[in-house]
């Protein structure tokens, strides 16, 4: 007798699959790493995004700041939207900023990674001026935020 998985489709795992999904294919669409190939971005967004939600720590911070990433959001695209109307919105040739934005980015990520790991084997809980770890992975956070509209803004022109 053939084992059947029962999987259900619930509002707990669809929401952080379609909002990670919707991330990942827009971010590799962008990025163009596999060219315009969008039947392997599609299935690498697919496979990330599944992976994503089904581990709970990422799900429940991202019901958490929900509300926050979807005021983001709205108000990201409408300022593209007002940008695009002036005609901001066009890429120029030169330089190569998406690549920045994305090399930047990820160091960004792996030495936040890093150096909060490393600060919790040291027995770092609090930082002066700053406050706790939490309060740094914010700013840094906030910077990289920056710093990948900078670029965003940089290439298009």
């Amino acid at each position: 007798m053939p084992y059947y998985a029962s999987f259900q489709i619930t509002e707990h795992f669809l929401i952080p699959f379609l909002f990670t999904l919707a991330i990942i294919f827009g971010a590799l669409r962008y990025a163009r790493i596999f060219g315009n190939n969008t039947p392997v971005q599609m299935i690498i967004a697919i496979v990330l995004a599944y992976f994503a939600s089904t581990y709970e720590p990422f799900v429940s911070t991202l019901y958490t700041y929900f509300p926050s990433i979807t005021w983001f959001f709205i108000v990201m695209f409408f300022i593209a939207f007002i940008m695009e109307i002036i005609g901001l919105g066009k890429k120029s040739p030169q330089g190569d900023h998406e690549l920045n934005m994305f090399i930047y980015g990820i160091l960004l990520l792996i030495l936040l990674t890093i150096g909060i790991s490393q600060a919790k084997a040291f027995g770092i809980y609090e930082i002066p001026i700053i406050g706790n770890l939490e309060n740094l992975a914010l700013i840094l956070g906030i910077i990289f935020i920056i710093g990948i509209f900078y670029f965003a803004y940089k290439s298009s022109g």
